[in-house]
């Protein structure tokens, strides 16, 4: 019995030692998986018998956590609703039962896992055949040769083994190893972020904006923003809402404008990490309302930010002191460029760092002081 105990670790651990040769396959998909998160789609694994139980463990491990303690990260397993999971097996077939969750549960900015130790799992294929269809990214998690699933999925990790129990322990040290660099990618250090107000800055300022179809994003914002994502910054709307306390709008209106914000910035291929609003009137007093900071500060606390490498971009001089306030860089957006305007901001205590005529014009110069920043600390560690 002792024997075959130590054979059995073993053939784990060379099935494990094997797994180098996958370093570069692993990574890819890290990458696609952390690029998934930050772009604000979830995570969706399925498969069968220990494939399901690996997909449920995954799901786990990113929703609650691994080894940090942080926010909660979209994930979903296809394999935990019994109600689901028998409907469809005893209505259609169970060769069905992950397409048609895929159907329903699946965005294009998605990326979906599916684990099979042969590959050929009918109902996994279909699932993945029908993510591909929608626009998602496609992971596969295989054994064996890695049949036919390995020649339908964007990325995949092949066990080199025929043995299934060997495989499933390799599926969850990938699983694991997956967690682990997700976590610190997303929450390890501290981000750099851009803090936007919304109106007149993102979208046309409309007084008392109620209607969603109102919304209309400046031009160029879209692309602005594009940019701020592709620079690694978290981009982060802090705007005042006192229509709200004033009786002009309820919350779930704002709810309805600011999806439809996203929404229209995610066709443009851009995207927003958070929305943070202070609905109360002016004559309050609170601390949320710019030009306060406690809607910074919770920010800050929540996206595990640092207001020292971030900027803050308005159209008011509210939004000039609450980035001042939280030790930010930051630039004031006067679309017009009245003289007048200008004037004004001559006399400012408090004067913003850059002012330019759109959101696109303060990005770049951000981008611009991000640029020297680097070449600064580059000549500093070549010269040390």
């Amino acid at each position: 019995m002792r024997g075959k105990i130590i054979n059995a670790i073993n053939e784990s651990i060379r099935i494990k030692e094997e797994l180098r040769k996958s370093v570069e396959a692993i990574e890819e998909i890290a990458r696609e998986a952390i690029a998934t998160l930050l772009g604000g789609g979830k995570i969706v694994l399925f498969g069968n018998g220990g494939s399901a139980a690996d997909a449920q463990h995954i799901a786990a491990e990113l929703v609650g956590k691994f080894m940090l303690e942080r926010r909660p990260l979209p994930a979903l397993a296809l394999t935990t609703n019994a109600s689901i999971i028998t409907a469809i097996t005893n209505d259609f077939s169970f060769d069905d039962v992950f397409a048609k969750q895929v159907e329903a549960f699946v965005q294009k900015d998605d990326l979906i896992v599916g684990i099979s130790t042969s590959g050929e799992s009918i109902n996994v294929l279909r699932g993945m055949e029908v993510a591909k269809s929608k626009g998602a990214k496609t992971v596969g998690l295989i054994g064996k040769d890695g049949g036919r699933l390995a020649k339908i999925v964007d990325f995949s990790v092949k066990v080199s083994s025929n043995e299934t129990s060997r495989i499933q322990e390799a599926h969850i040290t990938i699983g694991h190893i997956l967690c682990q660099l997700i976590e610190e990618a997303l929450f390890t250090s501290k981000s750099k972020a851009v803090f936007l107000d919304r109106d007149g800055t993102i979208v046309r300022d409309v007084h008392y904006l109620r209607d969603p179809d109102q919304l209309e994003i400046l031009p160029k914002s879209a692309e602005a923003i594009r940019l701020l994502n592709r620079d690694g910054f978290k981009v982060i709307v802090v705007t005042n809402q006192s229509a709200v306390e004033r009786g002009y709008i309820t919350e779930e209106e704002l709810m309805v404008i600011h999806e439809r914000l996203l929404r229209l910035l995610k066709n443009e291929g851009a995207w927003v990490d958070a929305i943070y609003y202070c609905p109360h009137h002016p004559d309050e007093g609170c601390e949320c309302r710019k030009p306060g900071t406690k809607l910074f500060e919770r920010a800050v606390e929540e996206q595990n930010l640092d207001p020292k490498r971030s900027y803050t971009v308005g159209d008011k001089k509210m939004d000039i002191l609450a980035g001042h306030g939280m030790g930010t860089k930051t630039a004031l957006v006067l679309s017009r460029r009245s003289k007048e305007e200008s004037e004004d901001v001559k006399r400012w205590s408090v004067k913003p760092d850059f002012i330019g005529c759109s959101l696109l014009e303060a990005v770049e110069w951000i981008l611009q002081v991000e640029s020297c920043a680097g070449r600064t600390e580059a000549d500093s560690a070549y010269s040390s």
